[in-house]
């Protein structure tokens, strides 16, 4: 019986420590990039909220649910953690992958653009520069043959 007693004490001290209800799931916004962040919001039960009486045990059954209480939040910040890096860890590949597309593809596209636009420039200029050549020469011929 006491055995008993001592196993439904142990269940109904447990049975306080986590609903599902008290772990929260968030989403933070890191430079435009969404990362879930859980949250735990319950604090350590009063002994009064503990779902037995500390007449009815020893100090270990507090001593346990303290440690798990600190366990809790020890492995839900290990979560949050976990969760950032993996995100982060995603989200800098794709920014890699766009880099050495940069790098890759974009940039010498453009360069060669660059070349080819100045070169037609260069090419536009010097026909001008003949142009206004040639009508000087008309000019000048007109000129000296009015005289």
């Amino acid at each position: 019986v006491e055995e008993e007693l001592g196993e439904n004490i142990v269940r109904r001290a447990a049975a306080t420590m986590v609903k599902l209800n008290d772990v929260e799931l968030t989403w933070e916004n890191l430079r435009g990039v969404l990362i879930p962040k859980v949250t735990y919001s319950k604090s350590l039960p009063r002994v009064e909220d503990r779902g037995y009486s500390p007449l009815e045990t020893n100090e270990s059954l507090d001593l346990a649910s303290e440690n798990m209480h600190k366990f809790l939040e020890t492995l839900i910040h290990y979560v949050n953690l976990s969760i950032r890096y993996r995100v982060l860890t995603r989200e800098l590949k794709k920014i890699e992958i766009r880099s050495k597309a940069l790098d890759h593809v974009l940039i010498p596209s453009l360069s060669l653009q660059r070349k080819r636009i100045l070169s037609k420039l260069e090419e536009i200029e010097r026909e001008e520069l003949s142009r206004k050549k040639r009508v000087k020469q008309l000019l000048e011929s007109r000129s000296t043959s009015s005289m």
